[in-house]
């Protein structure tokens, strides 16, 4: 029995282990793809800015004001995305700082770091939209083709999907979280009550003794 028992930690632990170096590895991946989007997002933001000093440089007043009233806008566009990211971003660090915290007591929190895991790759995709859209963008002060302008809305819809994705993501952490701490305390509780059932068996075990032995 006890080797059986052995034989199912070891496995366990081996699961574990897998999982670990799993993750590790998608977090690697991740990582780069990240680095890959925030290139991607300078060079856009690099030619918005030179779009900026060649409209300074417009001597049409009118045009002029037209193509900076262009750039304010798809800046304002961009800047409601990066908020919404950074929001999603923060409540991500929230719970990720309480799994950690829970991680260190014991409590097995194998299902919230696979829904927080879902939540960053998410995240990314939503980067990825969001860096589409700013390239388009900085595409140049003209107005917006209809084809362009209908590639920003699917883009800007499929971003805003993604992001609830995400939203929802966390929100299953915190139930996964939540779920494992409660096991967790059962199993304490029921460790302590079989503690206390022992300590009595073998208190009661050694007053028969006693009593024996003085008979």
């Amino acid at each position: 029995r006890e080797e059986a028992k052995e034989k199912m930690e070891a496995a366990r632990e081996e699961t574990k282990e897998k999982r670990e170096s799993l993750r590790e590895e998608n977090r690697g991946k991740m990582e780069q793809a990240k680095a890959e989007r925030e290139l991607l997002k300078e060079e856009a933001k690099a030619k918005m800015e030179a779009l900026k000093t060649k409209v300074a440089e417009e001597k049409d007043v009118l045009k002029a004001k037209s193509s900076e009233e262009r750039i304010a806008g798809r800046q304002q566009a961009l800047e409601r995305f990066d908020k919404a990211v950074e929001n999603v971003t923060r409540m991500k660090e929230r719970v990720s700082a309480n799994i950690e915290i829970f991680k260190a007591k014991g409590v097995d929190v194998t299902a919230a770091l696979a829904s927080v895991g879902d939540a960053e790759s998410y995240l990314g995709q939503v980067e990825s939209k969001v860096t589409e859209i700013n390239t388009l963008f900085a595409g140049g002060v003209e107005q917006l083709t209809e084809e362009t302008k209908t590639q920003i809305r699917t883009l800007a819809k499929e971003a805003q999907e993604l992001l609830k994705s995400a939203h929802t993501s966390l929100k299953n952490a915190v139930i996964a979280l939540k779920d494992a701490v409660k096991v967790k305390m059962e199993a304490v509780v029921k460790a302590r009550e079989e503690a206390e059932r022992l300590k009595d068996a073998r208190k009661e075990a050694g007053s028969e003794t006693s009593e024996e032995t003085e008979e």
